[in-house]
């Protein structure tokens, strides 16, 4: 659905949906969440948020054992804003652990064995994971907006990937000339 003009603030949007118990949880690139304390709500701020293709593999984290929020509802608002209901899920602010890492790690193991098609961000429809991409370099380009090498002052060390993974700098080397 095309986003029509807005005329209501994503405090007001958020209070339609969850109450007006609704509080600013937080922002990110892609959405602004909204929490009620029991369920949270994220608003889109336009098409890049992939909602559905993001409940759709919250769904199927769920159904194979992996602990995620559960997803209540994805639609659209009156004004076209595409959001997401979830049930909230309080951290613990404890900081990461060992078992932690290793709940993180069965998770992305699950997540990379989901059926799917193609490379790189998916596209953005219920069932199927169809990447948008027809190549795993394409893919890379689809995933990092901050690739290749753009905005860091052309070193490679600098990426954020690169950053919190770097044992994937030589790998990601060798690609360069293709990316």
């Amino acid at each position: 659905m095309p986003h029509s003009s807005r005329l209501m603030r994503p405090e007001a949007e958020a209070r339609s949906i969850l109450g007006p118990t609704a509080r600013f949880l937080s922002i990110g690139a892609t959405c602004e969440v909204y929490t009620d304390g029991d369920r949270v709500l994220r608003l889109a701020h336009g098409p890049e948020a992939r909602l559905s293709s993001q409940a759709s593999v919250m769904r199927a984290l769920s159904a194979a054992g992996v602990p995620v929020p559960e997803v209540l509802e994805v639609g659209w608002l009156p004004t076209g804003r595409a959001f997401s209901l979830e049930s909230f899920v309080a951290g613990d602010d404890a900081g990461p652990s060992r078992e932690g890492w290793a709940d993180l790690g069965r998770a992305l193991g699950v997540l990379h064995a989901l059926p799917h098609a193609g490379f790189g961000v998916l596209e953005d429809r219920g069932g199927d994971f169809q990447g948008v991409a027809s190549t795993p370099a394409d893919g890379l380009c689809t995933r990092l907006k901050a690739w290749p090498l753009n905005g860091n002052g052309g070193r490679l060390s600098a990426q954020p990937l690169i950053h919190h993974a770097p044992d994937l700098a030589l790998p990601l080397a060798a690609l360069e000339p293709e990316l």
